[in-house]
């Protein structure tokens, strides 16, 4: 994917649907590369069409070579247990405690671990595919570890809105948990830019995100607070 943006937020009250619309442009030939724009649509309250994200997709005939994992970075130790952290600043339900365990934090790092997602049919009463492509828990927990490292730095929380590139280096992700690098590029306490390292049980890069950017607010604290569903309840 290139310049991944998030444009407007899909907005799912209790008790409601949203349906959405995933869309592909046509294929252009870029040197090798085939490069197909997609966008997810959705409808506003009043009926009118809304744009929640778009990014390029990169199509190649055969996956690109990983690239050497960097040193890992030098970290403090995390001073909240996983369950906790679920507990007081994050508003993911059980189906995304991706977070396995948190090795440590700086004002520039964060590490930690990731659990991998249930098979498509645990997510999906319909699924295109039987495996997934790219892990969406992993993914989901690389920006739920830049929310716990935006609150550790400013006390406050964020959310994503853009990523400049990204790239995977194998046709799945492994079936174990997922080492996340975080390295922080920038920040100024209200926004924020870094690169994602996603590597396997023996340090090799799985996948990549370069430039991943969020916005920081003390307001989000309080709207994560409220953005909970009731728990579901089993017949």
């Amino acid at each position: 994917l290139n310049a991944l943006r998030i444009t407007h937020g899909v907005m799912v009250e209790d008790g409601s649907a949203a349906t959405l619309k995933a869309l592909a442009g046509k294929a252009v030939k870029n040197d090798k590369f085939f490069h197909v724009p997609v966008e997810l649509r959705g409808k506003r309250r009043d009926g009118r069409e809304v744009v929640h994200s778009r990014a390029e997709v990169v199509l190649a005939a055969a996956l690109p070579k990983p690239p050497a994992a960097d040193r890992l970075p030098d970290v403090q130790p995390y001073p909240h247990p996983v369950d906790e952290v679920y507990r007081y600043f994050l508003f993911h339900g059980p189906d995304l405690h991706g977070i396995e365990k948190v090795d440590g934090l700086t004002e520039t790092a964060f590490v930690a671990t990731a659990y991998p997602a249930p098979p498509p049919g645990e997510w999906f009463q319909s699924p295109l595919r039987s495996a997934w492509v790219a892990d969406p828990l992993v993914l989901d927990a690389s920006f739920q570890m830049m929310i716990l490292w935006s609150f550790a730095q400013h006390g406050a929380g964020s959310l994503p809105c853009f990523a400049g590139r990204y790239r995977q280096y194998r046709r799945a992700f492994p079936a174990g948990p997922v080492r996340v690098v975080i390295r922080v590029t920038r920040d100024n306490g209200q926004f924020a830019r870094a690169d994602i390292d996603y590597l396997d049980a023996d340090g090799v890069v799985v996948a990549q995100v370069q430039d991943y950017e969020c916005v920081i607010d003390r307001g989000l604290d309080q709207a994560f607070r409220r953005n909970q569903l009731a728990p579901r309840v089993k017949a």
